[in-house]
C-alpha cells in the first residue's frame, strides 16, 4: 500500500495597511510584540505550515515583515481597498503560489493578526479537526454569545424612542433560560482550498468549529480595545 498523501497547509496573515478604525493597527504592540509578528510565531510553533505568508500593501508592514524574516507577498491595491473582501486577498496568495513557486495547497489558514489572544492549540485543534472530519468544508473557533448581546436583546432608536427590534418574539423568549444558545465567530477559521475556490468564500457549509473563550476570541478593531488588550495582557497573560 502507498503511504498516505501530505495535506499541505498554507496561512495566510491578512494586513492591509488602511485600516480606518486605528492607523498601522496590525504593527500595533501587545505586550512587547507585535501583532504580525505575534500571530506568526504562534502559527509557526504548531509546525503544521507548509508555508506562512503575510499579505499587504502597507509599505511599513512590508518593511516589518523583511527585517523579522516573516514571508511575504505584496498586495494589490486594487484589492486592498475599504471594500475589498479578504478573500481577494487570500486568491492573489494561492494563485501567485500556484504560479510562481508552482505549489498547491489543501487548506487555507486565515491568521489575523487582531487576535492576540488566540493560541497556537487553537490552531492546530481547527486544522486536526478539518483533517479528520472528511465532511466538514472548514472549521472556525466560536464562543458562546454574552447574554446580555443576545440578538433578542437588541434594541433599536426609532423616532428619537428606544424599542427591542425584536419585540414579539423576546415576549416569547424573556429571559435567560428561554433564549437558545448563540455564537460569535472567535476569529480564526481553516477552509478546504478546493471548496473555497469554488464557492469564493472561506465559509463553506458544512462547517466544524472549536469552542473557545470570549478573551481567546477578542479581536482588536477600535482605540477603546487597545486599552483592553494592553490591560488584559498584563492581568493573564
Amino acid at each position: 500500500m502507498g503511504s498516505k498523501r501530505e495535506i499541505k497547509i498554507i496561512g495566510i496573515i491578512p494586513a492591509r495597511g488602511g485600516s480606518k478604525s486605528i492607523k498601522d493597527k496590525n504593527l500595533l504592540k501587545i505586550n512587547k510584540k507585535n501583532l504580525i509578528e505575534d500571530i506568526y510565531i504562534k502559527a509557526k510553533k504548531t509546525k503544521i505550515f507548509n508555508k506562512i505568508i503575510c499579505s499587504s500593501d502597507s509599505h511599513k508592514i512590508i518593511n516589518f515583515c523583511k527585517k523579522k524574516k516573516i514571508p511575504l507577498i505584496i498586495r494589490p491595491q486594487k484589492i486592498s481597498k475599504d471594500n475589498s473582501n479578504v478573500f481577494e486577498a487570500v486568491k492573489h496568495v494561492l494563485e501567485n503560489e500556484k504560479t510562481h513557486n508552482n505549489k498547491s495547497y489543501d487548506i487555507i489558514v486565515l491568521l489575523q493578526p487582531t487576535s492576540p489572544f488566540l493560541k497556537t492549540t487553537d490552531i492546530k485543534k481547527c486544522c486536526d479537526l478539518l483533517k479528520k472530519k472528511k465532511n466538514f468544508n472548514c472549521v472556525q473557533t466560536i464562543h458562546q454569545t454574552p447574554h446580555n448581546y443576545h440578538f433578542l436583546n437588541t434594541r433599536v432608536v426609532k423616532s428619537n424612542s428606544l424599542e427591542f427590534k425584536f419585540s414579539k418574539l423576546r415576549k416569547i423568549k424573556f429571559n435567560k433560560q428561554k433564549k437558545e444558545r448563540t455564537f460569535n465567530f472567535g476569529n480564526l477559521i481553516a477552509s478546504r482550498v478546493n471548496q473555497s475556490i469554488k464557492n469564493n468564500n472561506l465559509f463553506i457549509k458544512p462547517c466544524g468549529f472549536i469552542i473557545i473563550d470570549k478573551i481567546r476570541s477578542f479581536d482588536l478593531d477600535s482605540l477603546e480595545d487597545i486599552n483592553i488588550a494592553k490591560n488584559l495582557k498584563k492581568l493573564a497573560f
